[in-house]
C-alpha cells in the first residue's frame, strides 16, 4: 500500500479500541473511558508508522483529540448493552432466499457487533450523519440481515451506530429495514458481481470515496482491459472496482 488516507487509519483506530471494550464487557468487566481512550491513543500512534495522508485541516493530533472524545462518549453511553458476539465471522452460501437455489460462491464476512435481541450493529466513523437515504443504499447492511437469516433462521434488527466528526462530537444510532426481497436482490447482485470478478472485469467506479484511495491515480490511467500493461496489478483494479463487489 503505497498511503493510507487519515481516515482509514483514524477508523481503525477507533474500530480497534472499541472492538477492546465489547469483549470487556462480554467477559462481565466494565471499562473506563479512560482506559479506552488510551487504548484508541495507543492504536493511533501505532497507524502513524505508515504513510498517512491528511485533508479538510486535519493532522495527527487534531485526529488524535478528535478520536479521544468520540470514544469516550461511546463507552460512557453504552456500558450497558449486553453483548452477544464481536467480530464475529461467517461463510454461508449464496442462495436465492424466495427459491433455496444456490446462485454462487459462499458469502464470507464479519459481523462487528451482535446484541442481545438479534441485533446487529455496524460501527461507523463518518464527517456527516446519515439519512435514510444512505441507509437504503447500504449494501454492507443486506449482506448481515440476509448471512443472520441463513445462519440462525430469524431476522435481525439492523443499526448503524456512527461516530461523527463535527465540530462538537455525536455519537448517533440509525436503523435500517430490510426485507426478505431485498436479501433475494443482494444475492443476485453479488453473484453478478462474483462474476465479473472472475472474468477480470474491475472498471473504475468513480464516487466521493476516491479522494481516500490509494488506488485513484490507476483509476484515472485506466484504458480498458487492453491498458492492462500500463497498470500495477489487477488487485488495484479489484480495490477500486464496483461497491457492490467489495460490500459483498
Amino acid at each position: 500500500m503505497p498511503w493510507k488516507s487519515a481516515n482509514l487509519a483514524f477508523g481503525s483506530a477507533v474500530h480497534g479500541a472499541l472492538q477492546t471494550f465489547h469483549e470487556k464487557l462480554m467477559e462481565g468487566q466494565k471499562p473506563t473511558a479512560d482506559e479506552i481512550a488510551r487504548l484508541f491513543v495507543s492504536d493511533w500512534h501505532a497507524q502513524l508508522v505508515d504513510e498517512i495522508r491528511f485533508k479538510d485541516g486535519d493532522d495527527a493530533n487534531s485526529l488524535r483529540l478528535m478520536g479521544e472524545a468520540l470514544v469516550r462518549l461511546y463507552v460512557e453511553g453504552h456500558q450497558d448493552i449486553r453483548v452477544v458476539a464481536v467480530e464475529s465471522g461467517f461463510q454461508i452460501p449464496l442462495a436465492d432466499p424466495t427459491t433455496g437455489e444456490v446462485r454462487g460462491p459462499d458469502l464470507k464476512g464479519f459481523f462487528d457487533l451482535i446484541l442481545a435481541g438479534d441485533t446487529i450493529v455496524e460501527l461507523k466513523t463518518s464527517a456527516k450523519a446519515y439519512d435514510q437515504g444512505t441507509l437504503a443504499r447500504h449494501i454492507q447492511l443486506t449482506s448481515y440481515r440476509y448471512a443472520y437469516a441463513q445462519l440462525f433462521k430469524r431476522d435481525a434488527t439492523l443499526k448503524v451506530t456512527a461516530l461523527l466528526k463535527q465540530r462538537k462530537p455525536r455519537v448517533e444510532t440509525y436503523e435500517a429495514i430490510r426485507t426478505k426481497e431485498d436479501d433475494a436482490w443482494f444475492v443476485h447482485l453479488a453473484v453478478e458481481a462474483n462474476r465479473g470478478i472472475e472474468a477480470g472485469i474491475f472498471p473504475p467506479s468513480p464516487s466521493f470515496l476516491c479522494g481516500d484511495c490509494e488506488y485513484a491515480d490507476h483509476c484515472r490511467k485506466w484504458r480498458g482491459p487492453a491498458s492492462t500493461d500500463r497498470q500495477p496489478d489487477n488487485r488495484a483494479h479489484q480495490l477500486a472496482a464496483a461497491p457492490a463487489a467489495a460490500a459483498a
